[in-house]
């Protein structure tokens, strides 16, 4: 839930998974969509964290193209 509260105040999520391999897709454990969640796909966190900040730094804050540019490294 405080996930969803963060979101609605304009922070981004990006949900990653920090086992060793395998990745995150969308809406299946939750539902991304509804929630305005961002997957990293195959990125682990501290990757995900770096594509976040510069498509942040580049002015990218919309979860719809945050998540082409994550689909897009898979």
């Amino acid at each position: 839930m405080r996930s969803k509260l963060r979101r609605r105040k304009g922070v981004i999520v990006v949900r990653s998974t920090r086992v060793r391999s395998g990745f995150v897709t969308r809406n299946v454990e939750v539902d991304d969509d509804k929630n305005g969640f961002v997957v990293s796909e195959d990125l682990n966190p501290q990757k995900a964290r770096v594509l976040t900040q510069l498509l942040i730094a580049g002015g990218v804050t919309a979860p719809a193209e945050l998540q082409k540019a994550f689909t897009a490294t898979w």
